[in-house]
């Protein structure tokens, strides 16, 4: 339902649904990334560093915390926190091996 929100950008709706599968126990690591996603569309970019933080905090794989690594990135950027999102990118790169996927090591 989250994902159909999304498509129609009804993003206050998606929120609530996504909210309601972090209730339920979905994959928390997933739920708090699309949260943080969901966030970022409305512009609340501080929440949205919330959740991207506590997604990262909850990934175990390697690949799925530099996506993470590379949104905080992106929202660090977009609040002129430069510094910040250049430490973000360079964890992202340090996750990322060098036979991983390319288009994420050239992203």
């Amino acid at each position: 339902a989250a994902a159909e929100s999304r498509a129609l950008y009804a993003h206050r709706e998606e929120l609530q649904q996504l909210r309601s599968a972090q209730a339920g126990g979905f994959d928390s690591a997933l739920v708090h990334e699309a949260i943080g996603d969901c966030l970022t569309h409305l512009g609340r970019y501080r929440d949205a560093l919330l959740s991207y933080e506590q997604a990262a905090a909850s990934s175990s794989a390697p690949v799925d915390t530099a996506v993470v690594e590379h949104k905080l990135a992106s929202v660090h950027d977009r609040l002129g926190d430069w510094d910040i999102a250049q430490a973000h990118l360079e964890s992202a790169a340090e996750l990322l091996r060098p036979d991983g996927p390319q288009e994420m090591s050239a992203r």
